[in-house]
């Protein structure tokens, strides 16, 4: 089956879709990724996640992400991503709110890139971010530096050209 038959079908049967992670075509130091849940669908020329004090970069450029999330409603859903990298699980869970005008996310948590798969610790990233009309998209490059003040953790989440649409 071709890939945009692929990705097609999952979007009608409402499954989440993640591809072309790893794979800018132009720059291999980048990392674009497609994914795809419950009306929100969110790409990027480069993605990644960066937690101080690990010294690692995780990409989800590795087989098995989970695309998933709560589809709500008009006013709210979310976006949620779980995969294993480095031997840690890591997770990406953005959640979005609307009204009549705009929406935008108000909160974004990553995992804490702790070791041996113990990411139990959120780190937090408070909007509000991607403000925009109700039906169009965000575009633009985002690069976020959460405060630490919940848990002692600082992480950087950063996207290249992200297009995402919510509501």
């Amino acid at each position: 089956m071709p890939r945009s038959a692929v990705v097609l079908w999952a979007v009608i049967i409402g499954v989440g879709v993640t591809e072309g992670c790893g794979d800018t075509g132009s720059d291999p130091s980048q990392h674009a990724v497609l994914w795809q849940h419950g009306g929100v669908r969110l790409e990027a020329d480069d993605f990644y996640v960066e937690i101080e004090g690990t010294g690692l970069r995780f990409l989800a450029d590795v087989p098995g992400v989970t695309v998933g999330g709560n589809t709500g409603n008009t006013t709210f859903k979310t976006l949620e991503l779980q995969w294993t990298e480095h031997g840690t699980e890591m997770r990406l869970f953005i959640y979005f709110e609307a009204d009549s005008i705009s929406w935008h996310s108000y909160e974004i948590r990553t995992y804490d890139g702790a070791p041996n798969g113990d990411g139990t610790r959120w780190v937090y990233y408070y909007g509000p971010f991607f403000t925009t009309a109700v039906g169009a998209p965000f575009v633009g490059d985002v690069d976020l530096t959460s405060d630490g003040s919940d848990n002692g953790v600082v992480g950087h989440l950063h996207f290249t050209n992200l297009r995402l649409t919510a509501f």
